[in-house]
């Protein structure tokens, strides 16, 4: 037991022997970049999000994408029945899209829209550019057994 105080007291000692100061160090933090490893070569959910919060266009073609993995049934009644967009999505995701296909401009209201819905796909937007990668470039196959992808 007096090992233990004598270590709390050799402890306040410390701190009362602490120089007193007024001033006040702020350590800034830089911001976390993805990590991603460096032969990693296909696009992360990480990387897909941070690129679909900052670049419409990206998120619009992602958006198409989205559509065009739907049945032609799921364009049709704006509803899903297999695992592509949730129900609660389908019906203003499908609605963006044939308002893009059609050439009509995106409203802010879409825009904002377009912002909520696309962004909660990064999985199935990671496998599709994954898939797309593999394909144009077969040798990625290799790379991507390391992966487990």
């Amino acid at each position: 037991m007096s090992d233990i105080n004598s270590s709390v007291e050799a402890l306040c000692g410390l701190v009362d022997a602490a120089p007193a100061t007024d001033d006040v160090v702020v350590v800034e933090k830089k911001a976390k970049e993805p990590k991603v490893k460096k032969d990693y070569p296909f696009l992360t959910k990480k990387q897909l999000a941070t690129r679909l919060a900052t670049d419409q266009t990206f998120a619009v073609d992602c958006l198409l994408i989205l559509f065009r993995r739907q049945t032609d049934v799921e364009q049709a009644t704006e509803s899903t029945r297999t695992k592509n967009l949730m129900s609660s999505h389908a019906v203003n995701g499908t609605r963006l899209a044939k308002k893009v296909l059609a050439g009509e401009v995106l409203s802010p209201e879409d825009i904002t829209m377009l912002g909520t819905i696309v962004p909660r796909y990064t999985t199935q937007l990671a496998a599709y550019f994954r898939a797309f990668a593999l394909a144009e470039n077969p040798a990625l196959a290799e790379i991507a057994a390391i992966y487990g992808v």
